[in-house]
C-alpha cells in the first residue's frame, strides 16, 4: 500500500489545467495528425467498471489484439504539455502545436502497437485512466475508437 495520500486539491487543480488547455475553441480549431489510423480501440473509465470485460469481448474476434493497459498515452501527454515545478500545466502550452509535431506523436504511439501486434488490424489500449488523455488521443489519432 502506497503511503502517498490522496490529495484532492492537488488532483481538482490538475483537472481544472486540462480543462483550461483543452476547450472547446482550443479543440475545434487545433492541429491534429494527418496520417489516419482507425487501428487503436481505446477503453477508458474507472478502475473496477467493466474495462477488461470490454477488452475480453472485443479481443475474441480474430482481428482484435488485447494490449492490455498502455502507459503510451501518458509519457507522450507528459512529453507534449509543459509542466512547471510545481506540477502545474503550463497556460498555452500547446500554442505551438504542428501537425507535424502530432504526426510524430502518433506514428510513436503506432509503432508501439505494431511493437505489439503487428498483424493485428485493431489493438485494444484498456488504460482506465487514459479518459485523462482523451484531448491529446483527439488530436494524434483523431480517427480512432
Amino acid at each position: 500500500m502506497s503511503s502517498e495520500r490522496f490529495q484532492r486539491q492537488d488532483r481538482g487543480s490538475f483537472f481544472g489545467d486540462m480543462i483550461a488547455v483543452f476547450t472547446p475553441g482550443f479543440m475545434s480549431t487545433a492541429p491534429r495528425a494527418t496520417q489516419g489510423s482507425r487501428r487503436p480501440i481505446f477503453i477508458v473509465g474507472m478502475p473496477r467498471s467493466g474495462t477488461t470485460l470490454v477488452e475480453q469481448i472485443l479481443s475474441s474476434h480474430p482481428d482484435v489484439f488485447g494490449a492490455g493497459e498502455l502507459e503510451e498515452i501518458r509519457r507522450i501527454s507528459l512529453e507534449m504539455l509543459k509542466v512547471d515545478r510545481n506540477g502545474k500545466i503550463v497556460p498555452g502550452c500547446l500554442d505551438d502545436l504542428t501537425a507535424d509535431t502530432c504526426n510524430r506523436f502518433a506514428a510513436r504511439y503506432l509503432d508501439h502497437l505494431d511493437g505489439l501486434a503487428g498483424w493485428a488490424a485493431r489493438v485494444t489500449d484498456k488504460m482506465p485512466q487514459n479518459f485523462i488523455g482523451v484531448g491529446v488521443i483527439a488530436l494524434l489519432l483523431p480517427e480512432a475508437r
